[in-house]
């Protein structure tokens, strides 16, 4: 009884000591587990908080990079007033092809031309008989062309005519045994470059292109002849017809050359037998006549030209000075155009401004697109030389050459001044003998 009692102790002791140690193992290995829960928390935590770090830094690294790779912006210019914007196509032009008028005297390339033909030409005549044709540079040089030796027999005016940078002249040349009739071209340092036997044609230029194409008529002018400037055979010219009534084409009862040319056109007046006036351009290119836009609904001889400077022909209605009573032609497009306002007058001469006379001084004036009157809407931007007062005569005269530079003339002779400095840059061309 005793062994089975003492049995059934020992029994229930090893049991509760077996759970005993069960227990402290679940315990260590619970213990364990935290432990390495734990550790892993911190490094994942310390992994984040290293992977914020670098990403800052990554982020702060890329902001210096950015910053140092940026360039620094300068400050932009100042734009342009649309007012005077169409200064810009006007210089291009007139630097591609100069300036012409009908009522000053012929300038190109800074040069200005005083013809033996012109009636205010103030210099004494020469033992030929004429006065000289003076071509004169703004550095006060000067060429007598009718001293070339192509002139050297000839007697008359010279009547030189100016187109594209060149001048040209037909011219007989009085030889007794082979007279014949010339065309020739001369640049603006009195070379002559082109000089073509036109035979015994008795032939004058009527018109000319910008590329130095001429139209060639005789003396009665019933005919008219093309040569072309890289030809020296002289061709007839074709025929203008008018479209008329019931669409018949009928011949214009008379033909008006116009003193407008640009690249290979050269243009005309054609009237039909009720009067009518119709613009119409022959191009040297395809030798054909084109029709152009109308000036105006009504007779377009109520305008006239009063200058070109290169593809823009400025047209006159009156002797006003408000902006509707003039018209600017594209010879480059054909038509009217409103891009360029009819505000250069005679006092443009390249650039972004005009040169006039105010107040005892030379002025750079600029005229906005949307003047009214070209003489009160204006800005001046600039004081230049004293200048003498040119709104009355008193025997002394003018004549623009460029925008830096001018002729001037009193009862001594002709001299060359700039704007910028007045007579203190005086250059003598020449002296009167009745000084």
């Amino acid at each position: 009884m005793k062994k089975r009692l003492f049995a059934l102790c020992l029994a229930l002791t090893m049991a509760a000591s077996a759970v005993s140690c069960g227990d402290s193992d679940d315990s260590s290995k619970t213990k364990s587990k935290r432990s390495k829960s734990d550790t892993s928390s911190v490094s994942q935590t310390e992994d984040s908080s290293k992977t914020e770090t670098e990403s800052k830094d990554d982020s702060k690294s890329d902001e210096s990079v950015s910053e140092e790779s940026t360039p620094v912006e300068s400050e932009p210019e100042p734009a342009k007033d649309e007012k005077y914007a169409y200064y810009d196509l006007l210089d291009a032009e007139y630097q591609k092809y100069g300036k012409w008028s009908d009522r000053y005297n012929i300038v190109a390339d800074g040069c200005l031309l005083i013809a033996d033909d012109n009636g205010g030409n103030p210099l004494d005549v020469d033992e030929s008989g004429h006065k000289p044709c003076l071509l004169i540079k703004e550095d006060g040089s000067s060429i007598d062309l009718r001293k070339l030796d192509i002139f050297k027999n000839y007697n008359g005016y010279l009547g030189l005519k100016y187109a594209g940078g060149f001048l040209y002249n037909t011219y007989n040349t009085y030889q007794t045994d082979n007279e014949t009739d010339h065309f020739a071209k001369i640049d603006m340092d009195g070379k002559v470059v082109r000089n073509v036997d036109l035979g015994k044609t008795s032939c004058e230029i009527v018109a000319l292109s910008g590329n130095g194409d001429a139209v060639l008529t005789n003396d009665q002018r019933k005919s008219y002849m093309v040569l072309k400037n890289d030809s020296d055979t002289v061709i007839e010219m074709p025929k203008l017809f008018l479209e008329g009534e019931h669409g018949l084409s009928i011949e214009p009862s008379r033909i008006e050359f116009i003193k407008m040319f640009y690249n290979s056109k050269i243009y005309v007046w054609a009237y039909d037998p009720n009067g009518n006036e119709f613009m119409y351009y022959f191009d040297f290119d395809d030798l054909s006549w084109h029709e152009c836009e109308k000036l105006v609904e009504k007779n377009n001889s109520l305008y006239s030209l009063d200058m070109t400077i290169g593809r823009y022909a400025f047209f006159v209605y009156s002797s006003s000075v408000s902006s509707d009573s003039y018209i600017v032609y594209d010879m480059e497009t054909n038509t009217v155009t409103e891009d360029i306002p009819y505000v250069v007058d005679y006092t443009y001469y390249g650039g972004d401004f005009n040169i006039d006379y105010s107040g005892g001084k030379w002025v750079k004036i600029k005229i906005p697109s949307d003047a009214q009157n070209f003489l009160t809407d204006r800005e001046i931007v600039g004081e230049l030389a004293d200048a003498e007062d040119y709104s009355s005569y008193s025997g002394k005269y003018f004549s623009y050459m460029s925008n830096s530079h001018y002729l001037y003339r009193d009862s001594y002779g002709l001299f060359v001044r700039s704007f910028e400095k007045g007579k203190d840059d005086e250059k003598t061309i020449v002296l009167f003998e009745n000084k």
